[in-house]
């Protein structure tokens, strides 16, 4: 997601409103995040529900165990995920 079209969706506005939360990551990730969870929070009424209903949450690198992500065997891709 880029950041044109993060701004031109629902929610947007988040960008200007709340700066903060884009200073110190990559937009696209954190654009990404805040739309999974906003379209999560519509539930049904979301186009994207199919998706996240069958969305395994072990599957997402933020509850991975440090033995998980050692697994990796790749220092810049665990220092990659323990940023998030």
């Amino acid at each position: 997601m880029t950041r044109a079209i993060f701004k031109k969706s629902e929610i947007g506005f988040m960008l200007e409103r709340h700066p903060e939360l884009f200073n110190d990551c990559d937009i696209d990730d954190m654009a990404i995040v805040l739309f999974y969870f906003h379209e999560k929070l519509k539930g049904d009424k979301s186009k994207f529900w199919p998706s996240i209903q069958i969305t395994n949450l072990s599957e997402l690198p933020y509850r991975w165990s440090e033995e998980e992500i050692s697994e990796f065997q790749d220092i810049v891709m665990i220092n990659y995920i323990k940023l998030f």
